[in-house]
């Protein structure tokens, strides 16, 4: 049935997706069930299980989604295999209470400049941090950039970068979700460190629009990206803050700015609410905002200075 499952979804979801299922069930599920046949499974058998995880080095939300992807392939085999009711979705969620959520970690203005403008010959990974900090890109979009999506003083973002597809170097995908395609108006200076980037590139053989405007012929390597990350924060004194917190920052930076939260929703292309953002309700047009939350835009780029050294 399991195997059957796994024909039928590999052509709705994602890889990454599915390398999640496969991995889940042939971990933390099959293991400890390998003598029972599904239709025999009890929800005693449910909590024992829920027993068996919690002895493992886990967090509540990587258990969890275990638990959902368990569910998922009962409710397959109540549909399709005559199994009679879901036992695994009707056992609890699992619950942690002494467990401590992570912080949400962001950069104040002064902090950012203090970073990137310890950054001095590094046209492309200074670039890359600016990019980050001035448009909350997530990391794949901006990974997956190419320089036919800069346009003038816009990003297009419509598409995204993984690498965590095993046997592929990297894959490009669609974007997260329908509200990820957009289009992110940057300010001047960011417009400065691109075009500089660009002339840099095109002394280059065989240099096009085609060519990822962070690494060239290939995307920029995760790994690489965070060492140069720790190492700048270190050498600037800095609090060093994960590639995701950047996001965080952008955020922070337009909250404090008063912009409008359904513009920063827009912006960073939320399908809904966040983190910090809450408990507001979003509503969302697509691709580009409208005439007013542009002008709004608009005028934050004229009114917030960034002091970026060359």
């Amino acid at each position: 049935m399991y195997l059957s499952y796994v024909d039928y979804v590999s052509p709705q979801i994602r890889q990454r997706t599915l390398d999640t299922i496969k991995l889940h069930t042939n971990k933390h599920i099959l293991p400890y069930f390998i003598n029972k046949k599904v239709n025999n499974i009890t929800s005693k058998d449910c909590i024992n299980w829920q027993s068996y995880l919690n002895n493992k080095k886990l967090s509540t939300r990587y258990k969890n989604s275990i638990k959902t992807n368990f569910s998922a392939i009962i409710a397959f085999g109540i549909k399709y295999y005559g199994l009679k009711k879901n036992v695994v979705k009707e056992t609890p969620q699992f619950k942690n209470p002494n467990e401590f959520k992570k912080d949400i970690l962001f950069w104040n203005k002064k902090e950012f400049e203090q970073f990137i403008n310890i950054i001095k010959d590094d046209i492309v990974y200074k670039t890359f941090f600016a990019t980050l900090y001035l448009t909350g890109m997530r990391r794949g979009e901006i990974q997956a950039l190419t320089w036919s999506d800069f346009n003038k003083n816009e990003l297009i973002i419509n598409k995204t970068l993984t690498n965590k597809i095993k046997g592929v170097r990297y894959t490009i995908l669609p974007p997260k979700t329908k509200h990820s395609n957009r289009i992110v108006k940057i300010p001047n200076n960011l417009i400065k460190l691109l075009q500089k980037l660009k002339s840099y590139y095109k002394d280059f053989e065989g240099f096009d629009n085609d060519w990822f405007i962070f690494g060239g012929h290939t995307p920029l390597s995760d790994s690489t990206i965070e060492r140069k990350k720790n190492n700048y924060c270190k050498e600037a004194k800095v609090k060093t803050i994960r590639i995701h917190d950047f996001r965080h920052s952008h955020a922070s930076l337009l909250v404090n700015m008063q912009i409008p939260i359904t513009v920063i929703s827009k912006r960073l292309g939320h399908t809904n609410i966040s983190n910090y953002t809450k408990p507001i309700i979003f509503s969302f047009s697509p691709l580009r905002c409208s005439l007013f939350e542009r002008f709004i835009i608009f005028i934050f780029f004229i009114f917030t200075v960034f002091t970026i050294r060359k």
